[in-house]
């Protein structure tokens, strides 16, 4: 094979061989996107398929479904109002149906398919007709021939399921073959890439050999005549006799040996010239000396310090400049390299000579390094030291020489602007910048250490109250004041960092027990035990929750344990806040019910699954049912009534408390408005204001639109709203409130003394009635100590002309103490649950919430 040791012959050898490799890997690419998109399209297919699969399984329980209600009205003697709405839930079905059947036939492929659809639609249509006059001869009362035109109906609803299944089986046998082609294709073309890829990888293999084989050998000639040479052999010639570039060298090499012979010849000559010179040369010497001088004017004048390292005699030339920065008051140079490096602080001789091997190795072209000094004195700068290698004639190095420049000024900014971007302008503490960057690889440490640790995750309870109370200003001084305690309760080797607003981050980072990690944790909620005395206020109402996650069972790098020490934090918060909670895997699974609910909330809206229920508010003087509560319920199609507790919580995170509390608004107001036009006595109707509704702009609008729609005077009409609504914005409140009650409608402030309750507050709020917490009527009993607080709470308000209804009573014990204490009305179910609009009425009817006096 000596044809391809020519030149150019191997250079388009090459070309092709680079142009196959680009071909094959074209193909490759080609066939792999062929894959994707045969997948993706047999994948498209598949899901297709089951959509349709599923649209006629749904299909088919409302057709169930219809029957199944019609078969209840005809055998069930219901009343008209559930036959109306029976039948408007078979319309509802009804189009739901006729939807799903559009959307089918766009779906449909094959005649075969069509047919049995085509059919399916005409035993459809017959049904419904069928089912229609069923309908009608129960809308006129005819139960007995309905059942018969049941039975008649059903034949024809047998044949119409069978199309159905055959129609599913259809769809389930298209979405099998679809993948099992997809398989078979993708299997092909998948062999087809690894022959290519495997011929590729044979001829990249062949031509590497070959090449480097050849190419090693004549290297090696060439190198043979490179040590001749060094060795002062210059009548050798390379014997390479090719026309390629190697060929090329040989010749040029012995063109060079050549030369150089001519040369030495030429060098002769001339030395007697340079012998001349010599002379020429010591008369430049005190021309030299002239320079040097105005050289070490020129050094002394610099503001950089300049040194010289002499290695061979072990050596130090430092300028003035340089003495002076590094704080050296000899006026000689007596010093050597040792004594220099016990100047630098803080790094060991090792590294720093390890830094100036790189130079002294040509790896780097220039030395240059930052590092502290201390000086005789005492004093520590930041001296930035740049060099260079001087090798000598024999190739070692025998100089370093540079500058020495004092950063110390330069240091200090840097680390003002760290501190600016790593930590809290508030608290001084690491922030979230800092979390991020910095604590992560802490954590990662840990982690790889297997040490065990734990991460806190604080929020503060009612902080905004206190900037919206007292202003900004005392609020960073709170969070600077909590700032300082949270470090006083760590040990060394712990964090504390300040992620923003009122949340905290803690690195517990040694912990063998969780017993130790208690301690910790009540430590620092023990700081919100006691007040906080800022700028002139006393605050003691701001609690924290505490969300704990322990690596490694919670999670090992600073992602996982935040978001699970954050969920936690937010479980802790709604189980009753001021406390800690350690994470849990139930705590996760409560997050994906959450969700759940979220979801089925939203349709919960769409499909009026809300209605409204009404507990009376009784005189305690009278006995008589002075006004009523409307109260949300959720009536879910699977589980029935869900506890407002478990959704309202939801609603509200969600915004969906908006909506439904406008929805129970409507529905209360038209229905008070009801009972007033059927002659019954006008009752006060209270209504919950979320802080959500609060929030809204047109919110008194709102309101006035319902009462306007509804035909309920304003009178009538009572706000609910807790104290920590209230709170969330006081003078918001106070704005919307004030509005309100200018209109006539009453002001009620729920829950009373279990927030933030004062004379301050009650003052200030234009409220008509407050509402005594439950918590304070269950300990309500002859003799009991808890009598007193219900008693001073009934006296503060009607000291200041505001009427007091006590919520959950149970017993006629209870309620002969509050008649003692003067309450003005009881609500509990000692009286009644809340209701329906049919049962209240009937409580209104029997009077069968009269106390016996």
């Amino acid at each position: 094979m000596k044809w391809i040791k020519n030149m150019k012959i191997r250079q388009k050898l090459l070309s092709a061989f680079l142009l196959v490799s680009l071909f094959i890997a074209a193909v490759d690419i080609i066939s792999i996107s062929s894959m994707q998109r045969i997948k993706y399209n047999s994948e498209s297919v598949y899901a297709n398929n089951l959509v349709s699969i599923h649209d006629l399984d749904v299909l088919n329980e409302n057709i169930l479904d219809i029957r199944s209600s019609i078969l209840t009205i005809i055998n069930t003697n219901f009343d008209e109002d559930n036959i109306y709405r029976t039948l408007n839930r078979i319309e509802y079905l009804d189009r739901v149906n006729k939807a799903l059947m559009s959307k089918y036939e766009r779906t449909k492929s094959t005649n075969h398919e069509k047919d049995i659809y085509s059919n399916f639609k005409q035993e459809y249509e017959s049904y419904i007709a069928e089912r229609n006059e069923i309908i009608k001869l129960i809308q006129k009362g005819n139960f007995e021939e309905a059942k018969v035109e049941v039975q008649k109906a059903s034949k024809i609803k047998e044949s119409m399921f069978k199309s159905l299944d055959t129609l599913i089986s259809i769809n389930m046998n298209n979405a099998m073959q679809s993948n099992i082609r997809s398989d078979e294709v993708y299997n092909r073309v998948s062999l087809a890439i690894k022959l290519l890829m495997v011929a590729e990888l044979f001829t990249a293999v062949f031509l590497g050999i070959y090449i480097s084989k050849y190419m090693s050998t004549q290297l090696e000639k060439e190198l043979k005549f490179a040590e001749e040479l060094a060795e002062g052999n210059l009548n050798g010639v390379i014997d390479i006799d090719t026309k390629d570039e190697f060929g090329v060298l040989s010749k040029k090499l012995n063109k060079a040996a050549e030369n150089t012979l001519e040369l030495i010849e030429e060098l002769t000559a001339k030395e007697e010239e340079l012998r001349e010179q010599m002379s020429e040369l010591q008369n430049m010497h005190e021309k030299l000396m002239l320079s040097e001088e105005r050289y070490r004017l020129a050094i002394d004048g610099a503001n950089d310090g300049i040194w010289d390292a002499d290695f061979v005699n072990n050596k130090i030339f430092v300028s003035d400049r340089c003495k002076e920065i590094m704080g050296l008051q000899s006026k000689g140079n007596n010093y050597n390299l040792d004594y220099w490096l016990t100047m630098v602080f803080g790094y060991d001789r090792e590294y720093i000579m390890s830094k100036i091997t790189e130079n002294f190795e040509e790896n780097t072209s220039f030395y240059s390094f930052e590092f502290p000094v201390c000086t005789p004195f005492g004093e520590y700068k930041y001296v930035l030291c740049r060099g260079k290698a001087i090798k000598s004639k024999k190739g070692y190095v025998s100089h370093m020489a540079g500058s020495l420049t004092d950063i110390t000024e330069r240091k200090k900014a840097e680390e003002i602007i760290s501190n600016m971007a790593y930590y809290s302008e508030i608290t001084g503490l690491p922030n979230r910048t800092y979390v991020m960057k910095k604590l992560y690889n802490h954590v990662e440490d840990l982690a790889v250490n297997n040490k065990n640790f734990a991460l806190f995750f604080l929020d503060m309870d009612n902080f905004k109250t206190v900037n919206d109370s007292y202003g900004h200003d005392v609020g960073d001084g709170f969070l600077s004041k909590a700032a300082e305690l949270f470090k006083s309760c760590l040990k060394e080797g712990d964090e504390v960092c300040h992620l923003g607003g009122d949340e905290f981050i803690f690195l517990i980072s040694s912990c063998e027990e969780a017993k130790e990690i208690t301690e910790i944790a009540e430590l620092i909620l023990d700081i919100f035990k006691r007040p906080f005395n800022i700028k002139g206020h006393e605050i003691l109402y701001v609690t924290a929750s505490m969300g704990i996650a322990i690596s490694p069972c919670d999670g090992r790098d600073l992602e996982e344990l935040l978001k699970n020490a954050d969920t936690a934090m937010y479980y802790a918060k709604n189980t009753g806040r001021n406390k800690f909670e350690f994470f849990n895997g139930h705590m996760n699974s409560e997050v994906v019910e959450k969700i759940k609910m979220k979801s089925e909330l939203s349709n919960a809206l769409i499909n009026r699954e809300f209605t409204v229920f009404y507990q009376p508010k009784v005189s305690a003087k009278e006995g008589t049912i002075v006004g009523v509560e409307a109260l949300v319920r959720w009536q879910n199609p699977k589980e029935g009534l869900v506890s407002p507790g478990r959704f309202i919580p939801v609603a509200e995170e969600t915004g969906l408390i908006v909506p439904i509390g406008e929805y129970v608004l409507r529905s209360a107001c038209m229905q008070s408005k009801a009972w007033q036009e059927s002659g019954k006595e006008p009752l006060r109707l209270a209504v919950n204001l979320s802080v959500k509704q609060l929030q809204r702009n047109d919110i008194v609008e709102g309101i006035k639109q319902v009462l306007q729609e509804t035909g309920l005077e304003a009178k009538w009409l009572e706000i609910e709203i807790t104290e920590s609504v209230v709170m969330e914005n006081f003078d918001r409140a106070i704005d919307v409130l004030s509005e309100l009650k200018s209109m006539g409608i009453h002001i009620s402030l729920d829950d009373f003394g279990t927030g933030y309750s004062s004379l301050n507050y009650l003052r200030k709020l234009p409220i008509n009635a407050i509402k005594i917490d439950k918590s304070f009527i269950d300990g309500l009993q002859p003799g009991a100590t808890e009598n007193l607080i219900a008693s001073s709470l009934i006296n503060l308000a009607h000291g200041i002309g505001i009427r007091v209804v006590a919520e959950g009573v149970e017993n006629i014990d209870q309620i002969n103490i509050l008649r003692s204490f003067n309450c003005d009305e009881i609500q509990g179910y000692f009286f009644s649950r809340p209701v329906n609009a049919k049962e209240f009425e009937k409580l209104i009817d029997n009077e069968q919430c009269q106390l016996v006096i």
